[in-house]
């Protein structure tokens, strides 16, 4: 017989495979019956400001903690800056209006947002503006206008599958690692999707979890995780990285 607790545990356990394989099933059904012109739409000024304009503040920061909390970020730079009098520089690509991940660093920092709409973010008709301590840069992923070896951190969620094709996806990748210094982190997450959607036109049907941590030159792998909880969208491909 299971005790409370255990029983918790199967519970919980069969709610998440249930899950698992409804996604996975949704994501089968989108490939075989999608409408192509829905899978042409690449990433858009337009559809990026449709996002944050449907999308309430709530929402979306509390599916940004819900992953910082899973990744135990705050536990990580303290394991590998244990020097706190020391400011991190850390980058956010793509964390969007309200600052991202940089909204929930502790730490003395040195933030930077590195968005395609950092400009407009930074203004009063945003909706939301920046915290004041976080910088903003407008750019491309493919070409960020960073040294190399910026940053002791680097997060990048929910942001490359933007990417109009793999060769800008494996650039953005190779970008991410140039602006990390030595011994830098690089925190990296992905939805898994087995279709392109309207804006997100690179799926796991275009590249696979293997070639993706191939993408990422000179690191050494402290965590993969294939198969990642939902934040608000479906289940996720997670990896932590440390450049050597």
């Amino acid at each position: 017989m299971y005790n409370d607790t255990q029983q918790r545990s199967v519970i919980r356990r069969v709610v998440y495979e249930l899950k698992k394989w409804r996604n996975i099933a949704r994501a089968w059904l989108r490939a075989r019956f999608q409408d192509a012109n829905d899978v042409t739409k690449s990433w858009s000024r337009s559809f990026e400001w449709t996002y944050w304009r449907t999308h309430t503040k709530e929402d979306i920061m509390s599916s940004i903690r819900a992953k910082y909390e899973y990744m135990n970020v705050d536990a990580l730079l303290a394991q590998h800056f244990p020097d706190t009098n020391v400011p991190l520089r850390i980058l956010d690509v793509g964390g969007g209006m309200y600052g991202g991940a940089l909204a929930f660093i502790s730490r003395t920092a040195e933030k930077t947002l590195f968005d395609y709409l950092a400009d407009e973010f930074k203004h009063e008709h945003s909706g939301g503006t920046l915290p004041d301590d976080i910088r903003a840069v407008a750019g491309s992923f493919t070409t960020p206008p960073f040294q190399t070896d910026s940053f002791d951190v680097v997060l990048c969620w929910e942001a490359l599958d933007h990417a109009d094709t793999t060769a800008d996806f494996k650039q953005a990748q190779r970008e991410l690692v140039r602006v990390t210094r030595p011994g830098g982190l690089i925190f990296f997450e992905m939805p898994i999707r087995y279709a392109p959607q309207a804006g997100h036109p690179i799926s796991m049907r275009d590249i696979t979890r293997g070639e993706i941590l191939d993408g990422f030159p000179g690191v050494h792998v402290l965590r993969r995780i294939n198969h990642g909880p939902s934040f608000g969208s479906p289940h996720t491909f997670i990896l932590i990285l440390q450049k050597r």
